[in-house]
């Protein structure tokens, strides 16, 4: 073995040790709704991801990695009120995956795909 291709080598093995374990999953919120959510925080299996608040008419979105299978949920404050929502299942391993959360009028919260970008030519 050269030199060289023992170095690429022992690069290779250093940069997978520091790759992160397990699936990367992003989840992103959408506030339609005339109050802010505040407290916001995703956690399940390990995981607590904190986003802070997300004011009226605007989004937020973190992405982070799951290491174990785990059902994660999405914890916030309305006003004074506590929500919850499941926001799914989730595999610690695969290709990961990303949910999107739309904070409705009266402060329903549904859960699912992202909605395209108001620049993407498949919405209107």
């Amino acid at each position: 073995m050269t030199r060289l291709s023992r170095a690429a080598t022992i690069l290779g093995i250093a940069v997978l040790s520091c790759a992160p374990a397990g699936a990367s999953y992003t989840i992103r919120i959408v506030n339609q709704d005339s109050l802010a959510l505040d407290s916001v925080v995703v956690d399940g299996g390990g995981v607590r991801v904190e986003l802070g608040s997300v004011p009226p008419g605007r989004d937020a979105q973190v992405t982070f990695v799951i290491g174990q299978d785990a059902l994660l949920h999405l914890n916030a404050l309305r006003g004074q009120r506590p929500v919850r929502v499941v926001l799914g299942g989730y595999a610690g391993r695969g290709p990961g995956g990303h949910a999107e959360v739309l904070v409705t009028m009266g402060g329903d919260l549904n859960v699912g795909t992202p909605v395209p970008a108001t620049s993407s030519p498949r919405r209107p």
